[in-house]
């Protein structure tokens, strides 16, 4: 799956999705398209500043693509960077939902994502790396996802250092494997694996640091989504290869189509750990309504 910037071979479909939304295409559409498969599935219309539009197949709503694509298109407009981002104020409840969840709120006719940084998940996890793992360290991303966790280990471990990532899904390791290649990243490994054989590709008691994201590839099928029945052995596997000293982070993402069987059981079970040989930090989001991912801090002792 890929975000490339609308060409003129990309117009005829580009032209079909917004059809569908009874919306013109412009005569010089500028912004991006979703490609899955060599299949046009989105199209994202931007303007300065400004989302003009933006349209799913409808085969493909529901599964994670408008995210995956208005992600990219507020990485494209400057919004992670800083950058006040408005956008045309969709006629339908979706629409607006879709930008709510990225900070947007209504103004006037039209919806603005007023600049402010909110702490999330990843950042706080990320943080904690940085405050632990040293260049020459091993480090592993054991649900590499998009790969952005494995860039982070190998940027902190360095050329003298070590990452180990693997994810069940082939999309995931080739877009690891791309985002690697792209920053000249040599010292990483990555295979298509799940993660309970994790045990299988470390020796015990060697590594400084390993990784857990739980519940859905980003930008993926929501209807594919980790469980109980791998993760625990999983975590077994990745306590397994904790050395002494190291850490384990765990983010449980709960909600949609996966509900809250995984946190249900995985938040209890990391909190019954032998306190003898475990610390373990639970960090909640308490003022966001529950819907934010469950971080889990463990330290080998």
């Amino acid at each position: 799956m890929n975000t490339l910037p609308i060409s003129p071979s990309h117009i005829p479909a580009a032209e079909r999705l917004l059809q569908e939304a009874n919306c013109p295409l412009p005569a010089c559409p500028q912004g991006l398209v979703l490609e899955k498969e060599g299949e046009v599935v989105g199209v994202c219309l931007l303007g300065g500043t400004r989302v003009e539009m933006l349209a799913v197949a409808s085969a493909w709503r529901r599964r994670g693509y408008g995210s995956f694509l208005l992600r990219r298109a507020l990485h494209a407009l400057g919004a992670f960077a800083g950058k006040e981002v408005t956008a045309a104020l969709p006629a339908d409840e979706a629409g607006r939902a879709l930008l709510a969840k990225f900070g947007f709120v209504p103004r006037g006719a039209e919806m603005l994502r007023p600049v402010r940084r909110q702490l999330t998940a990843l950042e706080l996890g990320h943080r904690l790396l940085a405050s632990h793992l040293r260049p020459g360290g091993f480090a592993v991303d054991a649900t590499a996802g998009r790969g952005r966790d494995t860039l982070f280990l190998s940027r902190l471990v360095g050329e003298t250092g070590r990452v180990l990532a693997m994810d069940i899904q082939p999309d995931a390791v080739r877009d690891t494997r791309a985002l690697l290649e792209r920053h000249g990243i040599r010292w990483a490994e990555v295979h298509t694996a799940d993660h309970a054989r994790l045990a299988e590709f470390a020796p015990p008691a060697s590594a400084d640091a390993v990784v857990f994201n739980f519940g859905w590839l980003p930008g993926g099928d929501h209807a594919l989504f980790t469980t109980p029945a791998t993760s625990i052995p999983a975590l077994e596997a990745g306590l397994e290869i904790l050395r002494p000293g190291g850490i384990l982070l765990a983010s449980i993402y709960h909600g949609g189509a996966n509900g809250t069987a995984e946190r249900d059981v995985l938040a209890p079970w990391l909190a019954g750990l032998d306190e003898q040989k475990y610390t373990v930090v639970r960090c909640d989001f308490a003022n966001r309504g529950g819907k934010d991912p469950l971080v889990f801090l463990v330290h080998r002792c």
